[in-house]
């Protein structure tokens, strides 16, 4: 996006159906789904993609999981 556009966040309200988005990343099954399901549930463990998802949406249903342990503990 260039400096100065308007940003806007994608509604997900409207759509007819629910469903639950596990490790939703960026957010993009909601969004190529947006116009017939409605999350009511998503959740990442990436703290980058959570912020990106959190930032695409106007929707509260985003649920950031604890961050896993490292493997090598």
């Amino acid at each position: 996006m260039q400096s100065g556009e308007k940003y806007h966040k994608v509604r997900l309200a409207s759509a007819p159906w629910t469903m639950h988005e596990f490790f939703a990343g960026s957010g993009l099954v909601a969004y190529g789904l947006k116009d017939m399901f409605r999350p009511v549930w998503a959740n990442d463990i990436c703290l980058k993609k959570a912020a990106v998802y959190k930032e695409n949406f106007t929707s509260k249903h985003f649920v950031q999981l604890p961050t896993p342990l490292p493997l090598n503990v």
